[in-house]
């Protein structure tokens, strides 16, 4: 049998990955499903129809993560953002949050819109270039290869996305 010997007893710790990988701080995906169609309006963006199928909303916290997310789940709140107003309509929401220092909202807006059904044009998207940040999927998404792929690498693997 082989022997191991332990030459260098001084591992160096990377404490400051550590740290910005427990941030309240990231990206976020909201994965919604609406068992059947609606009709909304949707702020500056109008009158807008959602078909039955699974959403999914790609946001950002620069901080309080776990409070945006929190947010999202509750059915009452004030108006504020363009999911705000898909959300009161959902029968079934799970939140998936990305924790990073890092700003890769677009980023995982781009991925998402490779494997989605169609984007939903504009949506989420009015303070960056993206054509959407919410994207549609007539089949539930999780049950869909590249869409667990890319949620792994982004959580396991933010240095390169």
């Amino acid at each position: 049998m082989g022997e191991v010997r332990l030459v260098n007893s001084k591992l160096s710790i990377a404490y400051s990955a550590a740290k910005d990988a427990l941030a309240d701080r990231g990206a976020y995906l909201l994965l919604a499903q609406l068992d059947r169609d609606c009709l909304l309006e949707i702020g500056a963006l109008g009158a807008l129809t959602f078909k039955k199928g699974y959403y999914v909303y790609v946001g950002s916290a620069r901080k309080n993560l776990e409070s945006r997310l929190a947010r999202h789940h509750r059915r009452q709140k004030k108006m504020h953002w363009h999911i705000d107003y898909l959300l009161t309509r959902v029968d079934r929401l799970r939140s998936f949050p990305i924790r990073t220092p890092r700003n890769i909202e677009c980023l995982l807006a781009a991925d998402l819109a490779g494997m989605a059904d169609h984007g939903v044009a504009r949506f989420g998207s009015s303070d960056c270039r993206c054509p959407a940040h919410l994207f549609f999927f007539l089949h539930n998404p999780l049950l869909q290869a590249d869409f667990v792929r890319t949620i792994l690498r982004y959580r396991h693997s933010i240095a390169q996305p």
